[in-house]
């Protein structure tokens, strides 16, 4: 799903919304709280302890932001039964 512009061809805003479901970008889970280098997300995401990445390019990672946030209310979950 690429775009041509004036020529070149470049990938869409992660803003865009595909099928109704948003993607976010690595260099995007700051902003939503996740500040965890590329070797940390990796072992989480391989032990299942994170949601898995798909590739949008071959050089691009992408998350559902559903199963993003998802795994962010499954820790505030569990952070809260901790310290009840």
């Amino acid at each position: 799903m690429a775009l041509r512009i004036f020529g070149k061809t470049r990938v869409p805003s992660m803003d865009v919304v595909v099928t109704g479901k948003r993607m976010v970008p690595l260099n995007d889970l700051p902003k939503k709280g996740i500040c965890y280098s590329k070797t940390h997300l990796r072992r989480l995401y391989e032990s299942d302890r994170f949601p898995k990445p798909f590739k949008l390019s071959p050089r691009k990672l992408v998350w559902w932001e559903s199963e993003l946030d998802a795994w962010l209310a499954e820790k505030e979950r569990e952070s809260a039964e901790e310290s009840a």
